[in-house]
């Protein structure tokens, strides 16, 4: 199975407090591979690494074959990395719609006169977007309904899908979420579980999330990775990590 992005080696380190020690881990092209671990466990910091908020001190992170730390943050997204973030930041004054097409501005190649004037390029290039969400990214997270109303109002649950769309618009090839199921009860945790496996099932997208719902982590991933205090202390499929020890003992809790 073909590894869209491999970490050797990464560590990270704040004022002599290292947040990542020699961390390495893959997330194998259209799977989607969770990163457990405790508050403080390196989670956060390893997301930033990849998204470029945060130097490496040490290592490598290969993304489709790229040496990803040599690509400035800004370039990221254009290259096919796409992030979701804890805080929902949508804007309510805007409709559902608007709110998806923001998250594809920054792929926009028109220049500033054609963008302002709406003509030529910067047309054919909002038509291909608004034809992108009608066609995929709605249908994919049954939006559809929701698409010209204001997000003011709507449900978290449907915030958080919409926040969700604005990411997949840009038609990435790795989607790292952030939290998806904070802050959300069992059922809507469930119908976001379903959401992100459709995504990876019939997109070409491989998913990459972090998050403390174990329930939800474990009946959907692929893949899992477990830090404590900056390090990886096990990896494996959802059965390997509930059964190993030291996940048993540092996250999941003893007897």
């Amino acid at each position: 199975m073909q590894n869209l992005l491999e970490l050797s080696g990464i560590s990270v380190a704040f004022g002599g407090i290292k947040a990542l020690a020699d961390v390495s881990l893959a997330a194998a092209a259209n799977r989607v591979t969770a990163v457990i671990g405790p508050n403080g466990a390196g989670k956060t910091s390893l997301f930033n690494v990849i998204s470029g908020f945060y130097p490496a001190d040490t290592g490598q992170v290969l993304f489709a074959g790229n040496d990803l730390l040599k690509s400035p943050a800004h370039t990221r997204s254009a290259m096919g990395i796409s992030r979701t973030f804890q805080n929902i930041a949508l804007f309510p004054g805007m409709t559902v719609e608007e709110n998806i097409k923001l998250g594809a501005h920054a792929h926009l190649r028109s220049g500033l006169l054609a963008s302002a004037l709406y003509f030529g390029a910067a047309r054919r290039e909002e038509q291909a977007i608004t034809r992108r969400i009608g066609e995929t990214v709605l249908s994919l997270l049954d939006l559809r309904d929701y698409r010209d109303r204001s997000v003011s109002g709507l449900p978290y649950g449907v915030q958080k899908r919409i926040e969700l769309a604005r990411a997949l618009v840009t038609q990435p090839k790795l989607l790292m979420l952030d939290e998806p199921f904070a802050g959300m009860p069992p059922p809507e945790k469930a119908k976001m579980s379903s959401y992100i496996r459709r995504i990876v099932t019939e997109t070409d997208v491989t998913a990459l999330l972090i998050d403390h719902d174990m329930e939800s982590i474990m009946s959907m991933s692929d893949h899992i990775v477990v830090l404590n205090f900056g390090r990886v202390i096990a990896a494996g499929t959802p059965a390997e990590i509930q059964s190993d020890p030291a996940v048993i003992e540092a996250y999941l809790g003893g007897e």
